[in-house]
């Protein structure tokens, strides 16, 4: 019911799908722009093994993952810090599997990144057009939405058996599981007379036969209804349809109702990618059928007087025997205490009452005035009619009530429970009837939609992956950058780093735009080296700087969006970032640092190379010389971009042998509540700072008692080196 399974040697499953989807090549591409629902439509599997495949595919024969490109593991740590934050937004476990093949790709993939691109541009415009009421209503729908699952459980039927004459239809049912549901037997006609055990024992029975004879016993039964093999198991057990139906009952109503919700658009990409695919009044008859449903795949009350009454009359009747049998007792004893018959009243009720004292009836009835014998005879039929009102009992259920009330003439007056029980049974075998007729119709109207339900809840899982994509793109400010071949290089205008703008959103900090440029690209002006050194003050923002171009990088090379009004970002094959050290260093730096920085140099590919502050692997005389060494072998690359952010930019650039561009943060000074007064934008060709003065000025004004003597005595040394 959910789509097949994925089974069988890689080798015969991709012969086969190649075949289904168009070959190789139209797989090939369908993984790279992770089009699960191609798969899941052209190849017959479920959504979850669609996912699989294109990540089988991706790994297993593209070579692809998230360590092709991201080469480090600070790289790999800021795509997953942005995976993290994509995949707050998604309501469905569909979606947050799907995000985590969008591995960023390689250079020779360019026209899958700009088709992922289009979609998530797309999906930002979508959102745009979308009120905040209607975006609303759609992610609390959607939380509701689940991947189609088998019933857990299967649920016997009371009351129901099926019986038939044929060893061959026997055997049919009970190999398609359905004695899981009700009892099935096998009586051959030589021994029907066994059919009037189950005709007693049973509310409803369903005689199967292809025969045309008979048993006699089955022809006024009210309770059987006769049935040939030709009827489809879904009409003999209509709970084996409505069991997947009531498993998924939530998540489908769910997509029915964000299905209509997407008719309601005029949207061009919503028309395009969704409603387009389905009918309207197909998903309107669906949601009508599961309407006529209850979460437990039962008769949903209000649908069918006929059911609801006699539901009721069978909760109720317990508590209306117990009300008519303390009404009448109180009308008899009060209508014969005021008789003004020649016995007197309160004798007349001792003989009654004696009557359980194994006194002759007859004989003391032959004594009592016709009047009490009228009373008794009264209270019965007031009884029979309360009983009748009271379960909502229709006049041709009204002779099922004679016989409750007793017509003898004691006291207290007590319904007879033979009589209830057969009247219990005899309204449970109607009411089974009924319901499952009923049943039946339900379920042949839902089986004829199980293709679309399959269909209906892959699309809305991918439409919620389209939804977020749009709200995380319009929620971060991200827009679509533009990628090709003609430049190399990364540079963006007004770019806020994600991270900060997450702080930004909680009312932490405010977030300044900047513009950046490494590389040729169309905003670099005289500006093009592709390798760069950036200096600048403490705190400056120089590290979130080189983090929001990795950011705009890998966002750019998963194919979605990024955080810059404008970006222009070419592809590389490599992405290496090297963070800032974060504790004290083990004596293993300098070895280890060099080992990756080999690395780095030592293949000939479009790359991206991010560094952060590492002259702290050694002295940093020693350090100057080394990173100047490894920017002079990146700049051997003309497809390789890097920028290093340190401390030792003047030093550095004295070492290097070619020409490296030095850009500059710098800080102006302190505020009046002591921030630091910076302009984040770099500054081109310009070596600024590190003005640690400032944040030790910072921690003088803020400090108290003796901390602030240590950091006057540390400001006095600053003043002696500028005075030299």
């Amino acid at each position: 019911m959910a789509g097949n399974k994925l089974n069988g040697s890689h080798d015969d499953l991709m012969k086969a799908l190649y075949e289904k989807i168009g070959g190789g090549r139209e797989l090939t591409w369908k993984a790279l722009t992770v089009d699960v629902l191609s798969v899941f439509e052209k190849a017959g599997l479920n959504l979850t093994d669609s996912l699989r495949l294109l990540n089988k595919i991706l790994h297993d024969d593209l070579k692809l993952e998230v360590k092709t490109v991201l080469k480090t593991d600070d790289a790999r740590k800021i795509y997953s810090n942005l995976l993290s934050l994509i995949e707050g937004f998604f309501s469905t476990n569909y979606s947050k599997n799907k995000i985590k093949l969008f591995y960023p790709l390689p250079s020779n993939f360019l026209d899958a990144v700009k088709e992922r691109q289009a979609y998530a541009s797309a999906a930002k415009n979508t959102v745009e057009s979308i009120s905040d009421e209607d975006k609303t209503w759609f992610k609390n729908t959607l939380s509701k939405i689940s991947s189609l699952k088998k019933p857990r459980t299967t649920t016997r039927i009371p009351g129901r058996v099926i019986i038939t004459d044929d060893k061959k239809i026997f055997e049919k049912y009970t190999s398609n599981l359905v004695n899981e549901f009700c009892d099935i037997f096998y009586i051959p006609v030589k021994e029907r007379e066994r059919l009037i055990d189950y005709l007693q024992n049973y509310d409803s029975i369903l005689y199967v036969s292809d025969s045309s004879y008979y048993p006699s016993e089955l022809e006024y039964a009210e309770n059987v209804e006769i049935l040939s093999s030709s009827t489809p198991i879904s009409e003999i057990i209509p709970e084996k349809i409505l069991s997947f139906f009531t498993a998924n009952y939530n998540s489908i109503k769910a997509a029915c109702e964000i299905a209509l919700k997407w008719f309601s658009f005029n949207s061009e990409y919503l028309e395009k990618l969704f409603s387009s695919k389905f009918n309207e009044s197909e998903i309107k008859d669906l949601i009508n059928a599961m309407n006529c449903l209850d979460e437990t795949g039962g008769v949903k009350p209000g649908l069918n007087p006929d059911i609801d009454n006699l539901s009721n009359a069978l909760s109720n009747i317990d508590k209306v025997i117990v009300q008519v049998e303390t009404e009448l007792n109180e009308y008899i004893k009060r209508k014969i205490s005021s008789s003004a018959v020649t016995i007197k009243g309160e004798q007349i009720l001792k003989i009654l009452q004696s009557a359980y004292d194994e006194v002759d009836m007859d004989r003391i009835k032959q004594y009592l005035p016709e009047e009490v014998i009228e009373i008794f005879e009264k209270a019965v039929q007031i009884g029979e009619e309360t009983i009748i009102k009271k379960l909502s009992l229709p006049q041709s259920e009204a002779t099922l009530v004679d016989g409750i009330l007793p017509r003898e003439i004691k006291l207290p007056l007590e319904a007879n429970r033979k009589k209830i029980a057969e009247l219990e049974s005899n309204l449970r075998a109607k009411l089974n009837s009924k319901k499952y007729k009923l049943l039946k119709n339900i379920s042949k109207n839902l089986e004829k939609h199980m293709l679309t339900v399959n269909k209906l809840i892959a699309y809305v899982q991918e439409f919620d992956f389209f939804l977020s994509l749009g709200e995380f793109a319009l929620k971060y400010d991200l827009n679509l950058s533009l990628t090709n071949t003609d430049f190399t290089g990364v540079g963006f205008k007004t770019g806020v780093n994600i991270f900060l703008k997450e702080q930004e959103l909680k009312g932490k900090l405010k977030v300044e735009p900047i513009d950046y440029n490494i590389g040729s690209t169309p905003l670099s002006e005289e500006y093009k080296e592709h390798i760069v050194i950036l200096t600048g003050a403490n705190s400056g923002g120089k590290s979130m700087c080189i983090e929001l171009i990795a950011q705009i990088s890998i966002l750019n090379q998963m194919g979605l969006l990024v955080p810059a009004q404008t970006a222009y970002v070419s592809l590389f094959d490599e992405i290496h970032f090297f963070a800032k050290s974060r504790g004290m260093l083990t004596a293993g730096a300098l070895e280890e640092s060099l080992k990756k920085f080999a690395k780095i140099t030592s293949v000939n590919v479009p790359k991206l190379v991010l560094f952060d502050e590492v002259e702290a692997m050694t002295e940093s005389g020693a350090a100057a010389r080394i990173l100047a060494a490894v920017l002079d072998m990146l700049s051997e690359n003309s497809k390789t971009c890097a920028v290093m952010v340190t401390h030792l930019g003047g030093e550095i650039v004295k070492l290097t042998r070619t020409p490296v561009r030095v850009d500059g943060i710098e800080a102006e000074g302190l505020d009046d509540k002591m921030n630091l007064i910076v302009n984040r934008k770099p500054r081109y060709n310009y070596l600024a700072r590190s003005t640690p003065e400032l944040i030790v000025e910072r921690l003088f004004r803020l400090a108290k008692s003796d901390e602030r003597k240590v950091y006057e005595r540390i400001l006095r040394e600053f003043s002696k080196t500028a005075s030299t």
